[in-house]
């Protein structure tokens, strides 16, 4: 991927790689960049925490490592969902003002991995959407019949809402 194929609009901090790994929400689909992705879980049990944000579903002990989950639905204020058997935990590497951490998404349902043509990529606009949201929400591409809104893993929390997590953990 040359610079040349990527729209100035796009920040240089958000172009990291060309491949997302898309998944769905609400009949929505998003996708995250591969590089930022450690790994797919599927069925794992997620332990509630008090006095988290209700956003924050619990956290998981993934091979001795404590690590919150958040659910993306309540997140992005969309309804909340029952788990299901394609529901999936998204592990991922977030760094945000020199804070790192990994993080599990939890999504309805991951789909594939696909290629993504910034030159193709439109910057969105949302009604109603506030300055935190435009901070994680890259842009969209269409692949094939469907819309993709990229999102960028390290500007999803808040600096205020990392500190919180990691004072809790």
């Amino acid at each position: 991927m040359s610079s040349s194929t990527i729209p100035s609009g796009v920040p240089a901090d958000k172009r990291k790689s060309d491949k997302f790994l898309s998944f769905s929400l609400n009949e929505m689909t998003y996708g995250v960049d591969v590089l930022k992705v450690r790994e797919i879980i599927a069925h794992h049990p997620i332990r509630p925490v008090a006095d988290f944000p209700p956003f924050i579903k619990g956290i998981i002990n993934l091979r001795g490592k404590i690590i919150p989950v958040i659910d993306l639905r309540l997140y992005f204020k969309m309804p909340e969902a029952e788990a299901t058997e394609f529901s999936a935990i998204i592990l991922v590497n977030r760094e945000h003002e020199g804070q790192k951490a990994s993080i599990g998404l939890l999504v309805d349902y991951v789909n594939n991995v696909m290629n993504v043509d910034f030159a193709n990529m439109e910057r969105i606009k949302i009604p109603g959407m506030d300055e935190e949201q435009k901070s994680y929400i890259i842009g969209a591409v269409a692949d094939n019949d469907t819309e993709i809104i990229l999102l960028d893993v390290d500007s999803l929390l808040t600096k205020e809402e990392v500190e919180k997590i990691a004072e809790e953990l």
